[in-house]
């Protein structure tokens, strides 16, 4: 009687325990799956641990660590997808800019995001872009700007580019077709203007048609180098 007792129990118990998870479908689909939970808990730790080797050491160390790589600007893209300090850092070893016109309604953004520009490229630009009021954009920017490339002269952007960013030592001016060459013949008076407007200026890069007068560009001194691309 003792052993039908004890049968009866357990299964009153039995009962009661599949009565309460039927009627908390919640507990049973916890119970049902402890495998999938564990896997999902496994992969977080992964991510976790791998963000936190990312972060163990300082900026500095891993700038060090790109420059020895030789990253150019194609690797620093892949290496900015890897983390948020790994974006950071690579931003602020962004040292060159070319713009195009696709890349115009994001250059603000994109002079924010490169604080430490030494060289901008604005040669792919088409002729119908403002080139004056682009350079007056960039002019608001407090970088160390050293080398600039335009395909057309604009005396207004110039002018602006000169009060901010007074350690130019490169110019480049190159036209992209004959005819735009024709369009954007750039003179004299205009390269006299140029050195007025940035007198550390050392490198002077032109690319010319047969309607420059480069004999007359010859003739001036104000340069340490000068150099002429036909």
């Amino acid at each position: 009687m003792a052993a039908s007792l004890k049968s009866n129990v357990i299964e009153r118990r039995r009962r009661k325990v599949a009565a309460a998870t039927k009627s908390n479908p919640r507990k049973r689909r916890k119970t049902a799956a402890p495998a999938t939970a564990t896997a999902k808990n496994l992969e977080k730790r992964r991510i976790t641990k791998s963000t936190a080797t990312c972060s163990c050491l300082p900026d500095d160390l891993w700038e060090l660590i790109f420059k020895s790589l030789n990253s150019d600007n194609l690797n620093f893209k892949s290496l900015s997808a890897v983390s948020k300090q790994f974006l950071s850092i690579t931003n602020r070893m962004r040292i060159s800019l070319t713009v195009t016109d696709e890349t115009i309604p994001y250059l603000p953004r994109l002079l924010h995001r490169f604080p430490n520009l030494t060289s901008v490229d604005l040669t792919r630009l088409s002729q119908a872009r403002d080139l004056g009021a682009i350079l007056t954009q960039i002019s608001t920017f407090s970088f160390d700007l050293r080398a600039l490339s335009c395909n057309s002269f604009a005396a207004n952007g110039l002018l602006a580019l000169s009060k901010t960013m007074k350690n130019l030592t490169s110019f480049s001016f190159t036209p992209l077709t004959p005819f735009t060459r024709r369009m954007s013949i750039i003179k004299k008076n205009d390269l006299l203007f140029i050195v007025d407007c940035f007198p550390l200026l050392e490198k002077l890069i032109l690319t010319y048609s047969n309607d420059y007068p480069i004999e007359e560009f010859s003739k001036i001194d104000f340069f340490d180098q000068a150099v002429f691309l036909e």
